[in-house]
């Protein structure tokens, strides 16, 4: 992995990991929708991180998750109206 690559990477995988803890702190306060808000957010990082890591360039400007799974290269059975 080249450092450019690595730090998208990182920059994607780490602002996640700090939506995730948000997200548990919000659902302990019975926050629920901003806790659903924020895994969501995590999610969608998540995937872009792996965008990365499979097309060896930026991920692309979009929060579909589905379209940003199939983009992934991740296995998923539903497919998106767009």
């Amino acid at each position: 992995m080249n450092l450019a690559k690595e730090e998208y990477f990182k920059y994607w995988f780490y602002s996640a990991e700090d939506l995730i803890v948000r997200s548990v702190d919000s659902f302990n306060e019975k926050r629920y929708d901003w806790c659903l808000f924020l895994g969501h957010r995590a999610l969608m990082k998540i995937l872009k991180a792996h965008y990365i890591i499979k097309n060896d360039t930026p991920p692309p400007d979009v929060n579909d998750l589905l379209q940003l799974s199939y983009l992934s290269n991740h296995y998923c059975p539903i497919k998106s109206e767009k």
